[in-house]
């Protein structure tokens, strides 16, 4: 049969396109161009991996010690790459071998368009950054895709050229021969386990003991090293007799210069359990279903992260690329509970009217919170951040979510973008503020923080919600004057202490999957079932438990 006209046209045009942007790549990445067609797993004689101190591929690496890895290299303006990057995150999913690491090096990708890429198609796995392709030079990684596959001494033993289908039995059965030999898959659908990589972070350094009590002595600092955590979710459902879904916030932040996601680990008894990522913040989240026969639904999470303290000093700006217009659209926009006009944006106004600099506005607002606001020990949870209702009723009273959210908005109705960030409390302050600390059980030790984008310097972390509990929950009887609160009210302006984990900045979200309304941020477990929306806020009949413990390293 003669193939349709339209059809050889597609051909035709599709077959021109994929030339064009061979060539565009080549001329972008020189060396580093992509393949068309799929390729094999070649067995290579054993050999260590390139080490150089200040490759960040090499620090990740030491953190997977006795796992087989498998290293990706790849680009978001590669086609093949493209192609290939789900069925790589499938079988990582999958876990065909015990402890397996899956990690991804970007080649020449802007920062934009990967990141872009990584929400539109929802890639979890871990992503290294190789602008000037120094990583993938010196690992031989010539054309795009690359694969490299570790044994569990860290052995290069496996290399492709080319697209891998990695769903394919073959494959599959290819990795089991060199790493499990005699070891044989299993897998129970209704109580089941699975793993993702854990993504090393760097040099890590201990966190150094806290001191007896704050004393004015609280310095946020790179300076003091990276610690790891681990941080475990449980909830355990009551049974109701109807369908139940949960879902569980999960790190989904991850910036070389402060946090690092290593990976979650997550069983239980749910018909169904996957991570859901929000198309529109990418928070990610652990999302569990349970038929109505389930007598005792059970889901538990484990996530591991590396932190280090963040700290801007705000007067050495320096080159900082300036936001995509579609992100600077994202964080300066209204939203249902952080409107910019009205009130918002008269407020706003006054506080900022005489301020010469972006820097200037953004402390003004700082300031102003801080003076201004006061924690409200009533308040349920963080807060609901209702802002509009804040300054109308003149109570500037509440918790994290209100005072930061506050800040949040302001900061947004005076053109400077800025987010909430939501996360959870994981140790004790290294400095000794019993307020701004929690370890072990953390299961009500919810807190958010809020960044600010400032010209020559990018996001710069605030928080004055801290300031405000310090005063209230520090010693009795504190006023902004006392050492302790001046301390933390001159750092809270462009520091934090990384005793946190960062879940998110979503902003009205919707559950997938939920038939309820939209959540205004998601910071706590969530749940429903035929009866409606489940109290986050209420962990004892909601049954969830959330713990923490630092890992030595």
């Amino acid at each position: 049969m003669r193939p349709d006209a339209h059809v050889l046209r597609r051909l035709f045009f599709l077959a021109i396109r994929r030339l064009l942007a061979l060539f565009w790549v080549a001329a972008l990445a020189g060396p580093c161009v992509g393949l068309l067609h799929a390729a094999e797993l070649i067995v290579v004689p054993a050999a260590s991996p390139p080490r150089a101190a200040d490759d960040p591929l090499h620090a990740q690496l030491a953190a997977w010690k006795g796992r087989p890895v498998i290293i990706n290299f790849w680009a978001s303006w590669c086609e093949p790459c493209r192609e290939e990057m789900p069925s790589l995150q499938r079988l990582a999913r999958r876990q065909p071998l015990q402890g397996l690491a899956v990690a991804t090096v970007a080649v020449a990708d802007q920062r934009t368009t990967l990141d872009r890429f990584l929400a539109e198609n929802a890639v979890q796995l871990p992503v290294v950054e190789d602008r000037e392709q120094t990583i993938s030079r010196s690992w031989g990684a010539r054309v795009l895709p690359t694969t490299v596959i570790l044994d569990r001494r860290h052995r290069i033993r496996l290399r492709a050229q080319g697209t891998i289908d990695w769903d394919s039995p073959a494959v599959e059965k290819q990795l089991q021969a060199l790493f499990n030999p005699g070891r044989r898959k299993t897998m129970d659908r209704r109580h089941f386990i699975k793993t993702a990589a854990l993504l090393g972070a760097g040099t890590f350094t201990g966190a150094g003991a806290a001191v007896a009590a704050a004393d004015g002595r609280f310095n946020p600092s790179p300076d003091n090293g990276w610690r790891v955590f681990e941080v475990s979710t449980r909830a355990e459902v009551l049974n109701t007799g109807s369908p139940t879904r949960v879902w569980l916030p999960l790190p989904s932040l991850d910036d070389p210069g402060w946090i690092r996601n290593m990976g979650n680990v997550w069983q239980g008894n749910a018909a169904t359990a996957e991570v859901q990522r929000d198309a529109t913040y990418g928070a990610l989240m652990l999302a569990a279903t349970w038929e109505a026969t389930e007598a005792t639904p059970v889901i538990e999470v484990t996530s591991r992260f590396a932190t280090r303290d963040r700290s801007i000093d705000l007067s050495r700006p320096g080159k900082v690329a300036p936001l995509d217009k579609a992100t600077a659209k994202r964080y300066t926009r209204a939203t249902q509970l952080l409107p910019t006009d009205g009130i918002v944006r008269k407020t706003s106004a006054e506080i900022t009217r005489g301020a010469g600099s972006d820097v200037e506005m953004a402390k003004a607002i700082y300031e102003w919170i801080v003076d201004n606001t006061a924690r409200n020990p009533r308040t349920r949870g963080c807060g609901t951040g209702d802002i509009r209702a804040m300054l109308e009723t003149g109570d500037l009273t509440g918790k994290c979510a209100d005072l930061n959210a506050l800040y949040v908005g302001l900061a947004r109705a005076a053109g400077l973008p800025a987010r909430d960030v939501y996360g959870i409390r994981v140790a004790d302050s290294r400095f000794g503020y019993k307020s701004l600390g929690k370890s072990g059980e953390i299961t009500r030790a919810q807190h958010c923080r809020a960044e600010v984008w400032l010209a020559g310097f990018g996001w710069v972390p605030v928080d004055p919600a801290d300031v405000r509990k310090v005063v209230l929950e520090e010693k009795p009887g504190l006023v902004l004057a006392d050492d302790v609160v001046v301390a933390a009210r001159n750092k809270l302006f462009g520091a934090w202490e990384m005793n946190w984990l960062a879940f998110n900045d979503a902003h009205d979200l919707a559950l997938p999957g939920s038939n309820g309304p939209r959540i205004a941020f998601l910071m706590y477990p969530q749940g429903e079932n035929a009866a409606g929306r489940f109290d986050s806020l209420d962990p004892d009949n909601f049954r969830y438990r959330i713990t923490s413990r630092e890992i030595a390293t």
